[in-house]
């Protein structure tokens, strides 16, 4: 083919073929590539890329599959109203797409109602590592900037790694009326290089974000200089397989989900988190919030200067359930490890502390409250008879210790002085037909608040350990 008229004549013919391809209503699949997109991690795809996703999103939905490769793109792609698309590229280590534009989104919403959707499959990263907040906070992946009131809501987030962008997936913090919620993210890796969080969902309290589900993500915190998980006004957010990796908490928390209800964790996990001054440092913030942790590990903290290192903390009238899970690691730089704490500590059933974590936490809090019920150390509710002898207690034996028998000797029952919890008690019953003409004298090693229940006495005495560190005699008595 020879000549310019020729030429024009194949381009419209190919372009024709092109747009018959794409507008065929029988393939609900698109490929990029018929758009222009090139993939070569030199050419500028965006104008290509604008106009394949334009096109899904506008057309009625559909999936548009995106090629292995770098898809290189210099301005956000923009998603306006629309509903049941889908992007997929060719999985996470073949699909890159690259923002080449310091401080620029790769996908950024601009209307309310968009649902029905999903991205799957593909790498978003940035050519250089990117720093946010300030006059900085647009290095966003998957970024929602509608107008005042929007909502965002069911869509999947799927098989996808973020890496080299300040913050991954993120509410416009300027437009706190935005919503996003019915979202699943799922088998999800949020790479080192990030500088800021992996999920930011915070908005108004009154606008509310029900059924935020994570599901096998995992991120490395090692760059972060925010929380990585921070939702605000959640209503069923829902943590399962996720673990966080490294991370410096010198100045803000690991995770943070505020004023939020029927917060559940499930085999969450985190890892090596560090510290390097004094003062008390919090990993994991529930403030105002329902939560309950099932299976969560906290593993080998790295803890220097000193103070009280806290893990899961519910505060401001937050309310806070444990149900198995452990806590590993040591520290030698004089400071304390809390493994949780709330304003409202509902539960702390069979979780592991090893180490130097803290079963009572009132040794360097104060007087914080306790668990009301923790089966970990939950005393056995049943009655050892004793009969005619000493004994010395340890902190695992019954609650109720029965002197049934005449004595024959002054005889002595001592409380134990290691192993003490905090609300674990004993009652010590002397109550024979004939008590006999000794003493039953009970002994408290630790405060030295001694009992004795007279000769040819029936009597009764009931102790309640403080703390770790002291016996109270609550109650105590005679009986006819």
């Amino acid at each position: 083919v020879t000549g310019t008229s020729a030429t024009v004549n194949v381009y419209v013919a190919l372009n024709r073929k092109r747009e018959e391809r794409i507008s065929e209503d029988a393939t609900p699949f698109l490929n990029a590539a018929d758009f222009g997109v090139v993939a070569d991690g030199t050419t500028d795809d965006t104008a290509s890329l604008q106009a394949a996703v334009t096109y899904i999103t506008t057309k009625g939905g559909g999936t548009l599959v995106l090629p292995a490769g770098t898809i290189k793109i210099t301005s956000a792609i923009s998603i306006g109203f629309s509903q049941g698309w889908k992007i997929v590229g060719q999985g996470k280590e073949r699909t890159t797409i690259t923002q080449a534009t310091n401080n620029t989104p790769i996908f950024r919403f601009t209307e309310s109602l968009i649902h029905g959707w999903g991205i799957y499959s593909l790498r978003c990263t940035w050519a250089t590592q990117q720093t946010g907040g300030g006059a900085n906070p647009n290095s966003v992946a998957i970024y929602f900037d509608g107008p005042d009131s929007s909502t965002m809501f069911t869509f999947t987030l799927q098989d996808l790694l973020f890496q080299n962008g300040y913050r991954a997936i993120a509410i416009n913090p300027a437009a706190n009326q935005i919503a996003v919620w019915g979202t699943w993210i799922r088998d999800t890796v949020f790479g080192g290089s990030l500088t800021g969080a992996a999920l930011r969902l915070q908005c108004n309290t009154s606008v509310g974000q029900p059924n935020i589900n994570l599901d096998n993500v995992y991120i490395d915190a090692e760059d972060a200089t925010e929380p990585s998980i921070q939702i605000v006004a959640g209503t069923g957010v829902n943590l399962r397989g996720v673990e966080f990796n490294k991370g410096l908490y010198n100045s803000f928390v690991q995770m943070e989900i505020g004023s939020s209800t029927a917060v559940s964790l499930l085999n969450c996990r985190s890892e090596v988190p560090e510290v390097s001054t004094a003062g008390t440092k919090t990993l994991w913030s529930f403030p105002n919030s329902d939560v309950v942790a099932v299976g969560c590990q906290i593993a080998a903290p790295v803890c220097a200067g000193g103070g009280i290192f806290r893990a899961i903390v519910a505060g401001t009238n937050g309310r806070l359930s444990l149900f198995g899970g452990e806590f590993n690691g040591t520290r030698s730089d004089g400071g304390s490890l809390v493994p949780y704490n709330a304003d409202n500590l509902e539960a702390v059933f069979n979780v592991q502390l090893n180490g130097g974590w803290l079963r009572n936490i009132r040794t360097v809090l104060g007087n914080v409250p306790m668990p009301r019920v923790d089966t970990s150390f939950l005393q056995p509710d049943c009655t050892q008879t004793r009969g005619d002898t000493s004994v010395t207690l340890t902190s695992s034996d019954y609650r109720y210790q029965y002197f049934n028998q005449t004595l024959t000797a002054n005889r002595t029952i001592t409380l134990p002085n290691t192993g003490l919890v905090d609300g674990i008690e004993f009652h010590v019953i002397r109550y024979a037909g004939t008590p006999g003409a000794f003493t039953l004298q009970v002994v408290d090693p630790v405060s030295s608040k001694n009992y004795t229940i007279a000769s040819g006495t029936k009597g009764f005495a009931r102790y309640r350990a403080v703390g770790s560190g002291e016996w109270l005699l609550i109650d105590a008595g005679t009986f006819p």
